[in-house]
């Protein structure tokens, strides 16, 4: 055979690798793009946790076994809810100006309601959206409804948390 055949069939194979490699070079990058994250949403986390430590913390509002130091899960001990405000105030500390969350507390069928940071959350509640937690704005919320015991009668405690996303 002439030199020339081997030199169309040289270029056609150089051809193929050279998509081929371009293939998977594309490939890595978009796989290496896709697993970086550049950003971190926490806001979510830090309202569970802050509900998390009212209410089961040694310190927060459910019942306490003074003797063991055992928490009873989902059994609140009216006293330490009407001093609600005391309590969270001393047990989480964001300083005297609070700009990172607010809560608030109500017992529906006692009727009995706290706030955490009432002026934060007087402020930010309107901007979470219509009816809350659709999070159009710039303030996440959380909403949780939990069935509890309140002097050995069923009650609901609603728990509305609102913190900026910034």
């Amino acid at each position: 055979m002439n030199k020339k055949g081997f030199a169309g069939l040289d270029l056609t194979q150089w051809l193929l690798r050279l998509l081929f490699l371009t293939v998977v070079v594309f490939t890595c990058v978009f796989l290496i793009r896709m697993y970086i994250v550049n950003n971190v949403d926490i806001v979510n986390t830090e309202m569970d946790l802050f509900t998390y430590r009212v209410l089961y913390s040694p310190n927060g509002i459910m019942k306490v076994d003074e003797s063991l130091g055992r928490v009873y899960p989902g059994v609140i001990d009216i006293e330490k809810f009407r001093d609600g405000e005391n309590i969270t105030s001393r047990m989480i500390d964001y300083g005297d100006t609070n700009y990172y969350i607010a809560a608030k507390f109500w017992l529906k069928e006692k009727n009995e309601v706290f706030y955490y940071n009432k002026g934060g959350y007087d402020m930010w509640k309107p901007l979470t959206g219509i009816g809350g937690g659709t999070d159009l704005g710039s303030v996440a919320s959380l909403h949780k409804e939990i069935f509890v015991l309140v002097d050995n009668e069923k009650d609901t405690l609603v728990i509305d948390v609102v913190s900026p996303k910034s």
